[in-house]
């Protein structure tokens, strides 16, 4: 079994992790590069920390370019269920 995406702590298997923290930093540099500077966040679940690492990833890179933009653009949702809304 291979779960990918996943936090699993302690867990006797084999799992592929992702740097998630620094995978939105390099997305949300590269659009910056590109000369964006209004930059949306679409999520999962708040209390996921695969969600709080991502977060933490785009305001690293909004930091670092001092754009003033604290999350403000962020769409949490808690799956395909649930309703989109802002």
């Amino acid at each position: 079994m291979i779960k990918a995406c996943e936090v699993i702590k302690g867990g006797r298997h084999p799992t592929i992790s992702l740097d998630s923290h620094a995978v939105a930093k390099a997305i949300t540099e590269h659009l910056i590069s590109l000369g964006h500077r209004r930059i949306g966040l679409i999520q999962g679940p708040q209390n996921s920390p695969l969600t709080q690492d991502r977060v933490a990833g785009y305001q690293a890179a909004l930091d670092q370019e001092l754009i003033k933009q604290k999350c403000t653009s962020q769409l949490f949702t808690d799956g395909p269920k649930a309703p989109l809304a802002a």
